[in-house]
């Protein structure tokens, strides 16, 4: 019997200093803004890094002169560098269904190339029957769902993917995905910076 793939779920890591990247003001978040780019080819709007000041708030105090890591968020939006994605996309089956969205990332000397994963079909890894579950009834969704507190993923499904997402209502453009240890342990080889990587997906 094969022994079965550990999956890690991708996070970031940040410290005190690290700028940030931003949309132009105005640019919709969550549903709003997956609405106005699920179609497209490339995001219509670049990311600019900016110096910030933290306290209580996040106060930006300039464009940024640092290079901006491989791992970043944005506008709800996971960014990543050409190296991270070339790394992942390497070691997929093919099978995934990501599609990688161009995106522009830029300080204030120089544009990187950044691509955001889309995933374009449903991957059924949910196992309903042990994952618990809390109601959401946020105003800000059309209709009340229920929201994923612990997840458990299909043990047989999953091991079929190098890479998949979440199940909440955003799978296409979640910040919830999970990576084979082997992809993980390549980013950490080759020193992919300001991702880290949370305790083993639970598989039954």
């Amino acid at each position: 019997m094969d022994k079965i793939k550990k999956y890690y779920c991708v996070d970031t890591k940040t410290y005190k200093d690290e700028p940030l990247a931003y949309a132009p003001e105005g640019t919709p978040i969550g549903f709003q803004l997956y609405d106005m780019i699920k179609d497209l080819d490339e995001l219509p709007f670049e990311f600019t890094l900016y110096d910030v000041r933290r306290s209580n708030q996040i106060k930006k105090i300039g464009i940024s002169d640092k290079r901006p890591k491989d791992y970043m968020i944005a506008k709800t939006l996971p960014i990543l560098s050409a190296k991270m994605k070339d790394i992942i996309e390497s070691k997929l089956n093919g099978n995934e269904g990501v599609r990688w969205m161009p995106a522009k990332n830029q300080n204030a000397t120089d544009t990187f190339q950044y691509f955001v994963p889309v995933f374009t079909k449903f991957l059924d890894t949910l196992d309903i029957e042990h994952t618990l579950f809390s109601i959401c009834t946020e105003e800000s969704f059309i209709k009340p769902y229920r929201n994923i507190i612990k997840p458990y993923f299909k043990a047989s499904v999953v091991q079929q993917y190098g890479m998949f997402h979440d199940c909440g209502p955003c799978w296409q453009f979640t910040l919830g995905i999970y990576l084979r240890a082997d992809i993980m342990k390549a980013l950490k080889q080759e020193k992919i910076t300001g991702v880290s990587f949370s305790s083993p997906a639970l598989l039954v």
